[in-house]
């Protein structure tokens, strides 16, 4: 088989196997610009490749499909909120005729690309796969995608609810699976998951697992705002994608609010973009600057990612949440108990959503919640992300 020999630095695959949108390729594309100025030769393997490359525009990096599940239907619990268990039952980990070709295709990836070290984030399939091969790995992800390993199993995030898929199944998957490429099979999850390094990318208030985790947490890559005082006139700010399926509520609403609006809908038809550039509001075609955006605004609202639920707490900024996912209803849930957030019902049509908007905006116990939040995060002085993942690397190719 041929290969992507290095060139230069050591080659780095930065890998991002599964999950939406661009909360987990554009901390992964900061780190690979950073890295690459510091030679490196970085590679990247994304689940989403329309994401990646707006993540990735203008940096030359090599970009490559990460292997796709293949679909899995799956009744039960289908949020994830009983743990990470969870997550890999839906994925389709459980059936080894679904785990084994994903291993299978990452297993020749690594022949093709042949690096020196891993950078992993939300990756199942590779992380068990870059153990049993001996390849040096970091595992990154937020507090929600990165639970913590307890002595021989992940623990659940609700001591009420089971795995949907029997946690004995999960792991006889992996068995057959790591077996069918040659590899011995893992005695418990964490043999089978455990990296020389993780770096947990959360602050304490968004950790779903603070409470039994024992590593550090560390900051985002991403540069996160400063929380300033709010602006003397309320500011929309609002950033979801078109996969929202009360999206053209949304859209209804944004035109009909007495206040500036400014946003970004990821996958919004350009001539939906262009009408409410003419009712005045400032429409992004490209992801913005979140550190310059949100001190702007005074209010945001988004679909309550891992990423976009950092920034505006630590703009200090109110958070209205439009969840999608078991992962979003934990963050809005966990912004609700700071007092900085509020989970809006799915599925409303603009006449309703219209009165649930002006509320959020005019309630007025919540900016000041929202900004006593964001400064205890700021003067907290917690790790960097990005040196910590440098220190990590420079263990790992020692």
């Amino acid at each position: 088989m041929g290969s992507v020999p290095p060139h230069g630095g050591r080659c780095l695959l930065l890998a991002w196997e599964t999950g939406a949108n661009l909360g987990h390729v554009f901390p992964l594309a900061r780190l690979a610009r950073q890295l690459e100025a510091e030679g490196f030769r970085c590679v990247v393997a994304a689940a989403d490749l329309a994401s990646a490359a707006i993540a990735l525009h203008g940096t030359g990096l090599p970009l490559l499909q990460s292997p796709v599940w293949p679909p899995h239907a799956h009744a039960g619990n289908e949020d994830g909120q009983a743990g990470y268990l969870d997550i890999l039952g839906l994925l389709g980990f459980g059936d080894p005729g679904k785990l084994g070709p994903v291993m299978q295709a990452w297993d020749g990836l690594l022949d093709l690309i042949r690096p020196d070290a891993v950078i992993a984030d939300h990756a199942p399939a590779l992380i068990p796969l870059l153990k049993a091969r001996g390849i040096a790995t970091i595992a990154v992800g937020n507090g929600f995608t990165l639970p913590p390993l307890l002595p021989t199993a992940f623990p659940p995030l609700s001591a009420a609810r089971a795995p949907t898929v029997p946690e004995t199944r999960l792991l006889a998957s992996l068995r057959q699976a790591l077996a069918s490429l040659g590899h011995a099979a893992p005695p418990d999850w964490r043999s089978a998951f455990e990296t020389r390094e993780r770096i947990v990318f959360s602050a304490p208030e968004l950790d779903p697992y603070h409470g039994l985790r024992h590593e550090p947490l560390c900051l985002p890559p991403e540069p996160l705002p400063t929380a300033t005082a709010l602006p003397p006139d309320p500011r929309l700010f609002v950033y979801i994608g078109a996969e929202l399926p009360s999206l053209s509520a949304v859209v209804q609403c944004l035109s009909q609010l007495d206040c500036e609006v400014e946003c970004y809908l990821r996958g919004l038809p350009a001539q939906a973009c262009s009408f409410l550039a003419s009712q005045g509001i400032t429409v992004h075609r490209s992801p913005p600057d979140l550190s310059e955006s949100l001190p702007r605004a005074s209010h945001v609202l988004s679909q309550g990612g891992s990423g976009m639920a950092h920034a505006a707490l630590a703009a200090g900024r109110p958070h209205g949440i439009l969840a999608l996912h078991g992962e979003s209803r934990i963050n809005a849930q966990a912004l609700i108990g700071l007092g900085a957030g509020r989970l809006f019902p799915l599925g409303l049509d603009a006449e309703a959503l219209l009165p649930v908007l002006k509320a959020f905006i005019a309630d007025p116990e919540l900016p000041e919640q929202a900004l006593g939040a964001g400064r205890r995060l700021h003067g907290r002085g917690q790790i960097d992300g990005a040196e910590a993942l440098r220190a990590a690397l420079a263990r790992s190719l020692r």
